[in-house]
């Protein structure tokens, strides 16, 4: 059986390869007016964008302050009313045990028992004006 004749190619690594590369067209900038132009314009929209920037930022932070100083004292807020929710949750849970129900009644009662009296404590004016 006879093989087809194939070319093949041997291409040794010091033989230059003999494609030709595309060239690459550069721009040629007139190294006149128009360059310096175009830098001045980038530059100054670059300026000006930072500048925008600088004072937007310059304008949030005493909103940011406020804003902060704002929370601090809605947190505090929510603490004292938490508690207060504490203190009238005990009360609540107090007020509705079946095992005291007799105690709280007399406390809550005008009525006293007879052996029992009620003590007023009383404080001196001149005390209060001290």
């Amino acid at each position: 059986m006879k093989t087809p004749n194939r070319k093949v190619s041997h291409q040794t690594t010091s033989e230059p390869s003999r494609r030709k590369l595309p060239s690459r067209r550069l721009r040629n900038y007139p190294v006149g007016q128009g360059l310096v132009t175009e830098i001045s314009l980038k530059l100054f929209f670059s300026f000006v964008i930072g500048a925008t920037a600088v004072v937007s930022v310059m304008r949030l932070v005493p909103y940011h302050q406020a804003q902060k100083a704002k929370l601090k004292e809605i947190r505090s807020q929510v603490e004292e009313t938490e508690r207060r929710v504490e203190v009238l949750r005990n009360q609540l849970h107090r007020n509705f045990d079946s095992e005291k129900t007799k105690i709280l009644m007399e406390e809550y009662s005008p009525a006293i028992r007879p052996n029992r009296s009620r003590v007023f404590l009383e404080e001196d004016p001149e005390s209060n004006e001290q």
